[in-house]
Order: C-alpha cells, then sequence, then structure tokens
C-alpha cells in the first residue's frame, strides 16, 4: 500500500483543517464557475448575433481591463489584506454570474449588458489573478502538511 500511496493526491490537509477546506472548496466552486462562463457567454453572444465577429468584440472587451488592471493589480495584492481582497474580489465575480444569470433568464439579453457584465469580471479576475500566485499566511493548512503549498513568500 504505502508503493501505492506516492502515486495517491494527499487530502490530509482537506481533512484535517476546516478553514483549508473551505478556501479549497471556494476555490474549486469559483473555477467551475469561470469555465462555465468561459464557454456560455461567448456560445450565448454567438446565438443572439449570429455573428463571430461579436465573439471577437466579445474577447476584446475582455482583454481591454485585463491588460488595464493586470500591472497594478499586483501591486495592489501586496499593499491589502489578501484575505480581504480574496472576498471581494470572489463576491464581485459571483455577483457577475449573477448578472448573467438573471440577464439569460429574463428573455432576450441586450448583447451591450452582456459585454458590460464581461468587462467587470474581467476586472475583477485580473486583479484576483495577481493575488493568487502568492498564498497568504494561514491560506495553507497550519500543520505543515507535505501536501500543502510551500510558496508563501
Amino acid at each position: 500500500m504505502t508503493g501505492l500511496r506516492r502515486f495517491l493526491l494527499d487530502l490530509t490537509p482537506l481533512r484535517k483543517d476546516r478553514d483549508y477546506r473551505w478556501l479549497w472548496s471556494g476555490q474549486v466552486i469559483s473555477g467551475m464557475g469561470n469555465q462555465i462562463t468561459r464557454v456560455a457567454l461567448p456560445f450565448q453572444v454567438y446565438v443572439l448575433t449570429g455573428s463571430t465577429l461579436a465573439i471577437g468584440a466579445l474577447t476584446l472587451f475582455q482583454l481591454i481591463p485585463i491588460l488595464l488592471f493586470a500591472l497594478g493589480a499586483g501591486s495592489l495584492a501586496d499593499a491589502v489584506d489578501r484575505r480581504r481582497l480574496l472576498m471581494i474580489t470572489q463576491t464581485g465575480l459571483a455577483t457577475c454570474s449573477l448578472a448573467l444569470v438573471i440577464l439569460a433568464l429574463g428573455g432576450q439579453p441586450a448583447v451591450p449588458a452582456l459585454f458590460a457584465v464581461a468587462f467587470v469580471a474581467a476586472g475583477l479576475g485580473a486583479v484576483d489573478s495577481r493575488r493568487a500566485p502568492r498564498r497568504s499566511p494561514g491560506s495553507s493548512p497550519r500543520n505543515g502538511c507535505p501536501a500543502r503549498s510551500h510558496s508563501t513568500s
């Protein structure tokens, strides 16, 4: 069994640390929502417009805030409490997802409204991605499990 154990994922941090479990679960849910949005939003724009050019414009609307906010977001992540930044960006991204659901359920959503939500979500995502590479102290399990990330600088 010990030979097989090297090939299996070590779930000790998830079993032992409740706060880490919450963080990990939230990141999994957020990541799944992000990936669903990456597929559904361009599909919805294409269904509404029938234009691949509109999908290109959507991509441009998502690229602009990334270019605008990504450089400053690294400095922001270093200057403020990362847990608070995590809460703000994740809440904003969840709100954007909720706005997309409301637009979709409302019938025929206005394409400019979809573009506006995509713009805001991309900006929040740019800030959130600058926060992610460095884990804040306390975001990893406290017990020093070998499975935890060691990049705390």
